[in-house]
């Protein structure tokens, strides 16, 4: 059945042919509302208003903050990877810590290994990093630091005695993500969970969403009775301005 000129569509169906020759879809309604993009930009999303796109077409150039968004990642040093060099020069190291001052942005350091540790707060204490102090320990990649709870606790005492002002976090890779939450968490310190590091809820079920292995996190809180932050508080304790 040809239906023409109709106001409004009530019922369920398929749409299998035609050309949509109305106005932009909403982000509301799961468009993008907006009718064209930069040819190779990066979306970037802005709430309930329209989608709009970063150009980056030329060689060279990244994406930085304003100071008021979430950290962004700095890796300080370079370390094997499962198949691969992670490799980051110092002057590279030096350049995007520098480029993350300019813009006021938050570093993340994602430490890979015992020196990444040393290094971020070494270059923390000469003035290279903005911002409050924030060192993530990554444990158990294939080649470098593996999970291993006297090393944990080492990095633990490390920074508590070399940068007692600092903010730390740990984020286990794989079936040691939980095993990492529960670590930093029942040492007083922050953690991380998600689809990103884990993909399993356990070895024979796969997790359903991001949410089922954050939920999981925040069980552990509750077993050492810590509340979980509010996104407020969050920024609170990195040392954010207000979005």
């Amino acid at each position: 059945m040809a239906v023409a000129n109709q106001s409004s569509i009530t019922g369920l169906g398929t749409i299998s042919s035609g050309t949509w020759a109305a106005t932009d879809v909403a982000v509301a309604h799961g468009g993008t509302g907006a009718s064209s993009l930069t040819a190779n930009g990066i979306l970037i999303g802005n709430g309930t208003s329209a989608v709009t796109a970063v150009d980056m077409s030329t060689k060279g150039h990244i994406i930085v903050g304003d100071g008021s968004g979430n950290p962004q990642t700095l890796s300080v040093g370079s370390n094997n990877f499962p198949t691969r060099v992670y490799e980051n020069s110092p002057d590279l190291v030096a350049w995007l810590a520098n480029e993350m001052k300019t813009y006021e942005v938050v570093p993340e350091v994602e430490a890979f290994d015992l020196s990444h540790v040393l290094q971020a707060i070494k270059m923390h204490r000469e003035g290279k990093l903005f911002g409050q102090l924030y060192v993530q320990f990554v444990m158990g990649v294939k080649n470098a630091m593996p999970a291993d709870q006297s090393v944990f606790d080492f990095y633990v005492s490390l920074v508590d005695s070399r940068a007692p002002d600092a903010v730390w976090c740990a984020a286990g890779i794989g079936a040691n993500q939980l095993i990492v939450n529960e670590w930093a968490i029942a040492a007083g310190g922050h953690t991380r969970a998600g689809l990103e590091d884990n993909v399993r809820l356990d070895r024979n079920t796969l997790a359903p969403s991001n949410a089922s292995l954050i939920a999981r996190a925040a069980k552990i809180c509750e077993k050492y009775e810590r509340p979980v932050a509010s996104p407020i508080q969050a920024r609170e304790i990195l040392g954010l301005r207000a979005p």
